[in-house]
């Protein structure tokens, strides 16, 4: 119940400096109930089975774990390695850039949802940093498929930009301010499964995905126009956002995983079963493969 608790201090921080509030008593159990309901939604939503180590046990155990083998799953943990060195520097010749650090130059915020609330800005000059440092939870690789199924942790990411943000939250509190912010999201959990196919070209026939974060802590300057009682509602804030996270994902899950899905299509097309199993088994190194990649693309 810390979000009621957390409602209720914004409460009594509003009652002590913008005056008594006409009866005040009903006032707050109104609030305390609308925060039950909503801490309720919140955990009713993430007791739906969202574990992702679950996820991928229960999708892949019977059918990957008889089509792979300890030495596959061992390749493809050190193409992972291999794969930290090229998020850092990119690869430009095969169309992927930097992603570690991650930059964003801008998007868009906007959710309504009933037990959230609505809200709408963006935020911009994004940098985030530490997606390279992913530890490998589980990793399995099939020649059948070929098909890929990774769990992943980061444990910190560092985010820094600009915010423009207002709101209603719970149809109860109004929030809203813009300015620079930082935030460090702990322990990221990722879900990666994915079957290719081929059809004329090379291509992800099914792509799965999933995210979750344990927690979050932010400092979002100017938020509320009020020192105060800004720093209120942000650990209000980053107490909701791991299970607010889950309850507005179905929004901007198939976004991520369109963007992924056409990226990726975009190379593979270009390439054979035999280019990616050799490179899935490391029988050719990530040099090797760029090369190969590049002279298809100019090819075409």
């Amino acid at each position: 119940m810390k979000l009621t608790l957390g409602i209720l201090v914004i409460c009594t921080f509003i009652k002590m400096h913008r005056g008594q509030v006409e009866n005040s008593v009903p006032f707050l159990e109104t609030i305390n109930n609308v925060a039950d309901r909503t801490t309720n939604f919140f955990e009713n939503a993430v007791d739906i089975p969202r574990n992702i180590y679950q996820n991928a046990a229960r999708r892949t155990t019977d059918y990957v774990h008889s089509a792979s083998s300890k030495i596959l799953e061992s390749k493809l943990i050190s193409l992972l390695d291999t794969f930290r060195i090229c998020m850092r520097e990119g690869m430009p010749d095969v169309g992927i850039p930097i992603m570690d650090p991650l930059f964003i130059s801008h998007y868009d915020l906007d959710t309504h949802n009933e037990e959230i609330g609505d809200v709408s800005g963006f935020i911009h000059n994004v940098t985030v940093r530490g997606a390279s440092t992913f530890i490998v939870d589980y990793a399995s690789l099939s020649l059948i498929g070929p098909m890929v199924t990774l769990n992943l942790t980061v444990p910190q990411l560092y985010v820094v930009g600009y915010y423009n943000i207002k709101g209603r939250i719970g149809n109860m509190f109004d929030i809203y301010g813009n300015g620079p912010f930082t935030a460090t999201i702990y322990n990221t959990k990722i879900y990666l499964h994915t079957v290719l196919g081929y059809s004329r070209g090379l291509y992800m026939k099914s792509f799965d995905l999933d995210f979750s974060i344990e927690s979050i802590n932010m400092d979002l300057r100017n938020f509320m126009r009020n020192k105060k009682y800004g720093k209120v509602m942000n650990e209000v804030l980053e107490e909701m956002a791991p299970k607010a996270l889950e309850i507005i994902k179905p929004e901007i899950l198939p976004q991520i995983q369109n963007y992924i899905l056409n990226r990726a299509n975009d190379t593979l097309y270009h390439l054979t079963v035999r280019d990616v199993i050799n490179f899935l088994t490391l029988k050719i190194d990530i040099g090797d493969f760029r090369r190969i990649v590049a002279d298809k693309i100019k090819i075409h």
